[in-house]
């Protein structure tokens, strides 16, 4: 599936690598720099969790270089995805790929999300390298409508973290299988927001 998307996307996903690439000689976006490495680590990785998008307002919570949310915008056109990061210079770098890609299905939002108003719910909740679940899920918990969801990505099997966040919460927990990746990979989504 993944190599699908890339393949149906291939134009965007080259345009993406070698802006990144630029980029990266100025503002310390990332220290995966190596073509093959952006495309396995940052791309492959971002759109393991793309059959789990299924409705559209979705945040993509510390968002960084816009992982997981610019591949998943690529992959979805008809998804509305709002990136938000704390970090000016890196939305400063999103406004300049987000005209380049020519996507009209982001939205950017410079915040931390503890600052980010409540009033703003949306029906899914990405986020990949943040923080601790019970973090994540304490500080966004309130911006996920109620019949919404979080689907968070960790390394290893997260079993500590899982043990912290509410026992009233619905928690799946799959291996997710990225080729080209030697490392273990695992999506965390939560429901149960109501």
């Amino acid at each position: 599936m993944i190599d699908d998307i890339v393949n149906a996307n291939g134009k965007a996903f080259t345009l993406m690598i070698n802006f990144l690439q630029k980029w990266n000689k100025k503002i310390n976006l990332t220290s995966i720099s190596g073509t093959k490495e952006i495309l396995t680590k940052h791309i492959h990785d971002s759109l393991s969790i793309s059959k789990y998008i299924d409705e559209s307002e979705v945040l993509d919570l510390g968002t960084g270089a816009g992982f997981p949310g610019i591949p998943l915008a690529i992959a979805h056109p008809d998804k509305r995805f709002t990136l938000l990061d704390s970090n000016k210079k890196k939305i400063n770098y999103l406004e300049h790929l987000i005209i380049e890609l020519g996507l009209s299905n982001i939205s950017l939002v410079h915040s931390r999300i503890e600052d980010l108003s409540k009033k703003y719910k949306f029906k899914i909740v990405v986020c990949r390298a943040f923080g601790t679940l019970e973090n994540i899920y304490k500080n966004s918990c309130e911006n996920v409508d109620s019949d919404g969801k979080m689907i968070l990505m960790k390394g290893k099997k997260p079993i500590a973290e899982l043990a912290q966040l509410p026992k009233s919460l619905n928690i799946m927990v799959d291996k997710l299988e990225i080729g080209g990746l030697n490392a273990e990979r695992h999506v965390i989504i939560i429901k149960g927001f109501g």
